[in-house]
């Protein structure tokens, strides 16, 4: 069977996964015959785990604390992770996970290998939609633990509140605390998300970027487009850049081409690297180790320059900025905070009918001035060439 798109596998869900939850659930219950409400104790003897992690790029960042909570609790386990094959690369940037199946490469192979893969313990970290769930059950493992968000918890053994104001590390945390049984802390401040030496080695000899050069990365685009920035607008603060002796390098998809273009069109060619569409996800999660600055919107490369410790200026219009702005002091957001804003309800981001204002009015002057704020900080003065 071929590749799933994305979109195609939210449809599904949408049409055919609550109706196979519903029944399943109806057949859980019967099984347990009325079993007590009383949660469960953590599981003992834990072998072999599964994490299934659906979802985009910033999802898969922020859920690393968790999966070092469960490594650190669980030494011994193997952690496999079932995510999409875009993210792939971002559980090959480290060594925290033993294994990655990518349900949407070869579904039917890879799919049902992780359905049968006699798994001790199923975590399942998607928040909103039923499917994931769906596959927890038929794993047949005997814990199985995730959000009981929109009455999607009726086929887990350990079920965990969720609240959408909460930020999304601290969610995932606490699917941690559930199944080890131990709290674990969070430090702000902290990078969370590891990326292997080798690859830092091979960006730093072939971008020639390394932190204090003064390099800035900017991503001119976002996946959802109620989230995109314009790309004169992004030029301008390249420009800005470029003009006081830093580096610009241009990260993003295939799509973000042609902004990609627009933006390093004219600009001095030895200050600005146009890397869109050009790099792995690994190497992208390097190239933003490696650089001093992220300036971007809402998006998972944003999510990376937090976990790898790079400082943000981040743009937030339709997002929920308790729910996934960085935290800490070295992460600067911009937001217009309308009336209408937040308008994203259970990952959905309605048409707007404003014209995206909430991204429209941040302007130039405002990016510029938080960039600045790194930019021109006396350490960063002092060894920049």
């Amino acid at each position: 069977m071929g590749s799933f798109q994305v979109p195609a596998l939210k449809a599904l869900d949408r049409t055919v996964g609550w109706t196979v939850y519903r029944s399943l659930v109806s057949t859980y219950k019967r099984e347990r015959g009325g079993a007590g409400s009383t949660p469960p104790p953590p599981p003992q003897d834990v072998r072999r785990v599964l994490v299934i992690r659906p979802g985009g790029i910033g999802d898969a960042v922020l859920f690393y604390p968790m999966l070092r909570a469960l490594r650190e609790a669980w030494r011994e386990v193997k952690i496999e992770v079932l995510a999409e094959r875009r993210n792939e690369g971002l559980f090959r940037a480290n060594d925290l996970v033993d294994r990655v199946i990518s349900y949407d490469s070869g579904l039917g192979g890879r799919l049902l290998g992780a359905l049968h893969g006699s798994y001790d313990v199923v975590i399942d970290t998607e928040q909103y939609h039923y499917l994931s769930a769906v596959i927890a059950y038929l794993t047949k493992a005997p814990v199985r633990c995730g959000f009981d968000t929109r009455g999607r918890g009726g086929l887990f053994t350990h079920r965990v509140h969720y609240d959408d104001q909460t930020y999304e590390v601290l969610s995932f945390l606490d699917l941690a605390r559930t199944m080890t049984g131990s709290s674990h802390s969070f430090d702000p401040e902290a990078p969370f998300f590891p990326v292997r030496q080798d690859l830092l080695e091979r960006a730093s000899e072939r971008y020639g970027i390394a932190r204090g050069r003064g390099t800035v990365v900017i991503q001119p685009g976002a996946s959802i487009v109620q989230r995109r920035w314009e790309a004169e607008k992004f030029r301008a603060v390249a420009a800005w850049v470029v003009s006081r002796g830093w580096r610009t390098i241009l990260v993003g998809g295939s799509s973000e081409r042609e902004p990609a273009h627009r933006i390093a069109k004219g600009l001095s060619s030895d200050r600005i690297v146009d890397l869109c569409g050009k790099l792995p996800l690994a190497e992208t999660a390097a190239v933003v180790a490696l650089s001093d600055l992220y300036v971007g919107s809402d998006t998972g490369v944003m999510h990376i320059a937090y976990g790898v410790g790079t400082p943000t200026v981040h743009l937030f219009g339709p997002g929920v900025l308790e729910k996934w702005a960085p935290r800490g002091s070295r992460y600067q957001a911009i937001s217009k905070k309308l009336p209408c804003s937040p308008c994203i309800r259970y990952n959905y981001v309605p048409p707007c009918p404003y014209d995206t204002e909430c991204m429209k009015m941040i302007t130039v002057d405002e990016v510029i001035d938080a960039v600045s704020r790194v930019v021109d900080h006396p350490f960063l003065q002092a060894v920049v060439r």
